[in-house]
């Protein structure tokens, strides 16, 4: 049939295009996949730092006990785990007691291989950090077989003791500073004096030939002996003490060896 002049068959309806469709549901399905990968390493990640946290536990020197905190850094847990090493480990006990005496401890371990969801092998490196306040530093003082009361303030050690001789009471009052010798902290006299009655008397000098080598407290004998003692500071009413290694061996053995003061 023939149209008249002039007109034409309606042309048909352009068809609509779906393309930001799809890319729009690829986007919230991608977007979904990422959100259950993450939720899945940071459950798996806390999962492992229980895991390592209790073995960590088990594996402390003989006179150390309490509970470890872990946090396992890096961005992927998985890609980590899946390596057998993770990048960074930090560890960190508010409740640890050596000797049954309370500390504060921090370490940041670095390449820690792992087996399953146990530490294992060893560790390419580790710092940390050890606050002992100073009611525990007089109690490892006064293990060490030294009578008298000791406190921490002022950036110095203060160390008082009173003896008696044929009836008359004699105090001596110290003050000293700590350095690190052989796995040992050693607090060195700067001042001392004698009291006697109303008589006091400088006392340094008689201090020196006493204890030439001032007051020791070992320190290695808690640690393993891998672990380096590196510096000591006093800070407010506390001593905090740094220690290292570089490549610690975790094993139940080599971490059961205590170190030794020379």
């Amino acid at each position: 049939m023939s149209l008249p002049e002039g007109e034409r068959l309606p042309s048909e309806p352009p068809r609509r295009k779906h393309t930001g469709r799809r890319w729009l549901v690829a986007a919230i399905i991608l977007f979904l996949l990422v959100a259950a990968a993450i939720v899945a390493d940071m459950a798996i990640r806390a999962y492992a730092q229980e895991q390592v946290a209790a073995g960590i536990e088990k594996q402390l020197p003989e006179g150390v006990e309490g509970d470890i905190d872990v946090r396992i850094g890096g961005i992927s847990f998985l890609q980590q785990y899946a390596a057998g090493r993770f990048d960074d480990v930090r560890l960190s006990s508010t409740n640890l007691t050596v000797a049954g005496l309370p500390v504060r401890a921090d370490a940041a371990l670095a390449g820690v291989p792992i087996d399953g969801t146990r530490i294992a092998g060893t560790i390419g490196s580790a710092q940390g950090e050890v606050t002992v306040p100073g009611a525990t530093v007089a109690g490892l003082i006064a293990a060490q077989g030294v009578p008298g009361d000791v406190s921490i303030g002022d950036g110095a050690l203060a160390y008082s003791t009173t003896t008696s001789v044929l009836g008359q009471d004699i105090t001596l009052a110290v003050t000293a500073k700590p350095a690190v010798d052989a796995g040992s902290i050693v607090f060195r006299p700067e001042t001392a004096s004698v009291q006697a009655g109303l008589v006091q008397l400088d006392g340094i000098e008689l201090l020196n030939l006493i204890v030439p080598d001032g007051l020791s407290v070992c320190v290695a004998q808690y640690l393993p002996e891998q672990v380096k003692l590196d510096s000591v500071e006093l800070r407010g009413t506390d001593a905090v003490v740094r220690i290292s290694a570089q490549d610690l061996s975790v094993d139940s053995d080599a971490l059961a060896r205590t170190g030794t003061c020379s």
